[in-house]
């Protein structure tokens, strides 16, 4: 008789975050959560991301109907909506790989891989000597988070999220808050300039974050050697991971977005060349086995959704889509007479951002230098791989095929390309998943690089995820348009954020002039999205943060091509900030209609068409 395998409805969290991080498990690996906008995702210390542990128990009936009993831990946690218990990504990772001078080696150059795919090759704490890194095990190194207002705030999504009571996860903030990691490179705000973190004054976290999280790894553990059959580079790695306050940025793409920052110290005694940053991801988009994936080179993002309009999953809701930004990437050597970057600058004349700062002339932070997907991740369920997955994987780091290093040539141009699937789904145009593969498992690797990291060298990348749709008449290809739109915002946002200049970031984001953006998409059918900026009101110029202002009672209609009005999607007072509204077309004729945004003291009116 064939093996049954029955799970039981029942799912126990294995552990708390409270219990998690006051007590030894495996080896001082501890997880956090982030809860306070759209999106809720779990990440460990020891690099492994939107992948919580959750004890499933299995029975099995055996052949001669015996049942056994087994307990698996597994599970995916990047859940989009808040609360909704849907999933988009199953699990993510940062990885890394240089080469090193060694004569044993073919050309006198030996390839290291390090990082996180699945399973993670780093350990909790810093590194003290190229050789030595601190015990793991130390209470000081297990994940921290923070959040300002942990003292008054509802922190009922935290306990339903972590299966705790509030009192423990008010306790937890609350002791994060006063033995944050400040002198081990946690960021916080030095409210009284003299550089030292003071719980009584200063803020720990992001400025303007709702929730941060902080930890530090590194790669010294040879007994995790396994995992990519690479030996260490003897890399550091400190990472921030946080949601920014969407009262203070009053953006629709804030609420679907965390933010995560990735620095890399060499500690080791080697001179990295051609190195790389990679970032992976296994997506699920609801169920697993019908999603496509995606790049768009231009804005540096990767993404994924799905294959068919509607997911079993996430029905009744359209399925979402998920991308991942190189909001900053690894910082490069500029030449003369070239634009690798692609922004318009010389790269001579072009500055860096590091820290906030500006590093420069003559250097420039690289964006997005490849992307590559697979139907399964590097390496797994592939038996002749042995010990050199880090070579595969570092061919992909390139932009190359994993298992030869041949560049990839697109099937629709004929020519050698670094980015797959580069096409755009909505237009069905260039290069676009579905061509080659029907909907199904995907996996993604969004690269930068090269660069060189000499003994001590730091680099940063910071990494946008963001989720878009899931709402209203969105479908899942319309929801990669919404993505895009989003990710714009996003990066504004970033670009300003990272001169500490909230300001200008208000000006630019919330306090510009009023718009009316062209709906997108445009010819549509039945569906397309609207958005439009509503400033500040006159006097109120500089209210930054709370309480922002309403201007005035905003509407915004539809008329056809004789100027009759069919419909009004907005007719009411309206804050400052950017908005969107979905017009569903189902009932109107093909043809040219016409939308107008008007306030006391502004009309505007754009020209859309319905194409069925």
């Amino acid at each position: 008789m064939k093996n049954i395998i029955f799970f039981l409805c029942s799912i126990v969290i294995s552990f708390s975050i409270t219990k998690a991080q006051n007590k030894n498990y495996l080896d001082g690996i501890t997880k956090s959560y982030i809860t306070v906008n759209n999106i809720s995702s779990c990440f460990w210390n020891n690099g492994v991301s939107d992948y919580d542990e959750k004890e499933i128990e299995i029975i099995e009936l055996l052949e001669d109907d015996t049942l056994i009993t087994h307990t698996l831990r597994r599970g995916a946690a990047c859940t989009y909506p808040m609360g909704s218990n849907k999933q988009v990504v199953f699990s993510s990772g940062l990885l890394w790989g240089a080469t090193i001078e060694d004569e044993n080696y073919i050309g006198g150059k030996k390839v290291l891989v390090g990082g996180t795919h699945y399973g993670s090759n780093l350990q909790p704490g810093k590194i003290i000597s190229p050789q030595n890194s601190e015990n793991p095990s130390l209470k000081k190194n297990r994940i921290f988070r923070v959040r300002p207002d942990y003292k008054t705030a509802n922190l009922l999504q935290d306990s339903l999220v972590e299966n705790i009571t509030i009192n423990e996860i008010r306790k937890q903030y609350a002791e994060d808050w006063y033995n944050w990691p400040a002198t081990d490179g946690a960021p916080f705000q030095d409210i009284n300039k003299n550089g030292i973190y003071e719980p009584e004054i200063d803020i720990p976290g992001i400025e303007n974050s709702a929730q941060t999280i902080w930890y530090v790894a590194n790669d010294l553990d040879s007994s995790k050697l396994n995992i990519f059959g690479s030996e260490p580079l003897g890399v550091e790695l400190q990472t921030t991971i946080w949601a920014l306050d969407t009262i203070v940025y009053n953006i629709e793409a804030v609420k679907n977005t965390i933010f995560r920052k990735y620095i890399l110290i060499n500690k080791s005694t080697n001179h990295f060349k051609d190195m790389y940053f990679s970032l992976f991801v296994d997506l699920d988009i609801g169920n697993a086995k019908d999603d496509f994936v995606g790049c768009d080179s231009t804005l540096g993002l990767g993404f994924a959704y799905n294959g068919n309009l509607s997911d079993s999953i996430y029905s009744p809701l359209s399925p979402p889509a998920i991308g991942f930004d190189i909001l900053q990437g690894p910082i490069a050597k500029g030449i003369y007479n070239e634009d690798k970057n692609k922004n318009g600058v010389d790269d001579g004349n072009e500055f860096a951002i590091f820290k906030n700062r500006k590093i420069g002339p003559g250097y420039y932070n690289q964006n997005m230098t490849s992307f590559y997907f697979s139907l399964y991740p590097i390496g797994q369920g592939r038996g002749d791989l042995g010990d050199i997955l880090f070579l595969r994987l570092y061919n992909t780091f390139h932009g190359r095929i994993s298992s030869t290093g041949s560049p990839f040539v697109s099937p629709i141009t004929g020519k050698e390309t670094k980015f797959m699937l580069s096409g755009n789904p909505l237009l069905k145009s260039g290069w676009v998943d579905g061509y080659l593969h029907p909907p199904s498992e995907r996996f993604m690797y969004l690269s930068s690089g090269p660069f060189e990291m000499t003994h001590g060298d730091t680099q940063e990348v910071v990494i946008a995820q963001i989720v878009a749709g899931s709402f209203g008449n969105v479908d899942a290809i319309t929801s990669v348009s919404l993505l895009k739109y989003y990710d714009k915002q996003i990066q504004t946002i970033y670009n300003y954020a990272k001169y500490d200049d909230i300001t200008s970031l208000q000006k630019q984001i919330i306090m510009k002039d009023f718009n009316l953006s062209q709906n997108y998409p445009n010819p549509f059918n039945p569906t397309t999205i609207i958005n439009y900026n509503i400033p500040l009101s006159r006097g109120a110029r500089g209210v930054l943060k709370n309480n922002l202002p309403a201007f005035g009672v905003v509407t915004l209609k539809i008329y056809n091509i004789l100027g009759k009005e069919i419909t009004t999607l907005v007719n009411e007072t309206k804050p400052s900030g950017t908005f969107e509204v979905n017009f569903d077309a189902s009932n109107l004729p093909s043809g040219v209609y016409y939308y107008q945004l008007k306030t006391e003291s502004f009309v505007q009116t754009k020209k859309m068409i319905l194409l069925k």
